[in-house]
C-alpha cells in the first residue's frame, strides 16, 4: 500500500541526485577529479554527502576553487537529508496510521443480524450452564435463573 508513495519519494530523490550530480560534475570535475570525474562517481559522492559521511571534506576541497561552493553542498544536505529522508519516513508512518485506522473501523463496524443472533445463542447457552451449576450447588431452595430473570 505504501509502495506507490515510496516510489514517488524515491523518484523525487533520484531527480534531485541526478540534477546535483550533473551540477557537481560541471562545477568541480576539473579541480577535484577524485570526487567528480564522472556522473557515477558524482552520484557516489552525493550519496556520501547525503549520509553526512565526511561531507565537509568534499565541500572544503571544492571551496578551495569556488568560494561559494558551500551553497551547493548545504542546499543538497538540506534537501537530501532533512527534507527527502523525512518525507520518506512520513510516507511510511502515514500509511501505517491509515492501515491502523482501517483495521479499527473494521473492528468497530456495524454488527450484522447473524452475528447478533450468534451472540444471543452463546449467551443463552452460558445462562443455561450457570443455572444448572447453581441448581447443583444450592439444591432446591433456589429459584431457577430463568424465573429470577423474568421477575
Amino acid at each position: 500500500r505504501s509502495i506507490p508513495s515510496m516510489i514517488h519519494v524515491m523518484t523525487l530523490m533520484g531527480v534531485i541526485f541526478y540534477v546535483y550530480a550533473i551540477m557537481g560534475y560541471q562545477l568541480f570535475h576539473e579541480h577535484d577529479p577524485t570526487h567528480w570525474r564522472s556522473l557515477g562517481i558524482s552520484l557516489l559522492t552525493l550519496f556520501r554527502v547525503v549520509t553526512l559521511e565526511d561531507w565537509t571534506d568534499v565541500m572544503y576541497t571544492a571551496m578551495d576553487f569556488h568560494h561559494l561552493s558551500w551553497i551547493y553542498f548545504v542546499s543538497f544536505v538540506v534537501l537530501g537529508t532533512f527534507v527527502v529522508i523525512n518525507l520518506f519516513i512520513a510516507v511510511v508512518i502515514n500509511n501505517l496510521d491509515e492501515a491502523k485506522a482501517e483495521r479499527l473501523a473494521e473492528l468497530q463496524g456495524p454488527v450484522t443480524q447473524k452475528e447478533i443472533l450468534q451472540d444471543l445463542r452463546e449467551t443463552q447457552i452460558a445462562l443455561k450452564r450457570l443455572e444448572a451449576r447453581l441448581e447443583r450447588t444450592a439444591g432446591e431452595n433456589v429459584l431457577p435463573l430463568s424465573k429470577v430473570l423474568k421477575g
